[in-house]
């Protein structure tokens, strides 16, 4: 099914959900293609098999969160797949659906990887547009995903933070209770050690390589940058060329919050 939606203030109900399986299909079957076959990935060996003897295989993994509801860590749901599929068929893609970072142990079994983050409640015709070329991909991480778990070197103290204290002795809660119910508590501490290495600055401050960068993400084609230039305004200036073979129809103009815009021209 779609995951287009959290929990409490966060959850939602799609007028017209559609799942990747559903996208994918739906968009095959128009242009007369082979049928699509899924497994659910809970049989190892049986999704194997059927990646085996199709043309290519799609991997979904993903993560949910939220309002009371956290993640318990940083790896995708049924990962482990990723490597059993490759291994089986080399021309495997990866989709992810996930709120925030996640470990990426299994990248190196994928020949490509879409990362959707939250595409909401069309993330099946989204998935499919991407996968088939009718758009080209465009988007760029806006965080950096680590090799490993606690990559970064995170203490205790920084997170979860230090437990909350009770000097008189008797059970304190995880937070502060009202003082007219419960013994007055220290609440928990988060120490903010990190200062401003967080996310990319850390990497960038301890020249560590994560296994992909905050802002990278690829295209169908190629482009070449040149001649950037800081303008008074202060306005941002710069000449981008398509080096590739896919060729960009158009480029839409975007204006800022500041009524300032980006002008494009297509060489």
């Amino acid at each position: 099914g779609a995951i287009y939606g959290g929990t409490g203030s966060g959850s939602v109900t799609g007028a017209s959900p559609t799942s990747i399986l559903d996208g994918v299909r739906e968009s095959l079957a128009a242009s007369g293609a082979p049928p699509v076959l899924y497994a659910d990935g809970g049989d190892a060996a049986a999704a194997a098999k059927l990646a085996a003897a199709a043309d290519i295989a799609l991997v979904v993994i993903g993560s949910t969160s939220g309002e009371g509801h956290d993640r318990d860590g940083l790896s995708l749901n049924q990962s482990a797949l990723v490597a059993v599929i490759g291994a089986a068929q080399p021309r495997t893609v990866v989709i992810t659906i996930n709120p925030g970072p996640y470990t990426t142990e299994w990248a190196s079994h994928a020949q490509a990887i879409l990362d959707l983050g939250l595409p909401g409640e069309m993330e099946g015709h989204a998935a499919a547009d991407l996968l088939f070329g009718k758009v080209v991909p465009s988007g760029k991480l806006p965080h950096s995903l680590p090799n490993r778990l606690n990559e970064v070197h995170m203490s205790g103290a920084q997170y979860p933070g230090v437990p909350p204290d009770n000097s008189t002795g008797q059970a304190c809660g995880f937070v502060p209770h009202d003082v007219q119910r419960f013994p007055p508590c220290r609440p928990t501490l988060a120490m903010h050690s990190e200062k401003l290495e967080v996310g990319y600055r850390w990497y960038h401050a301890h020249g560590v390589e994560p296994a992909f960068p905050f802002g990278h993400g690829l295209s169908y084609t190629s482009f070449k940058y040149s001649d950037l230039k800081i303008n008074n305004g202060p306005t941002v200036s710069a000449n981008v060329k398509n080096t590739g073979n896919v060729r960009v129809i158009r480029l839409r103009p975007c204006t800022r919050r500041d009524g300032g815009g980006w002008r494009w021209r297509e060489r």
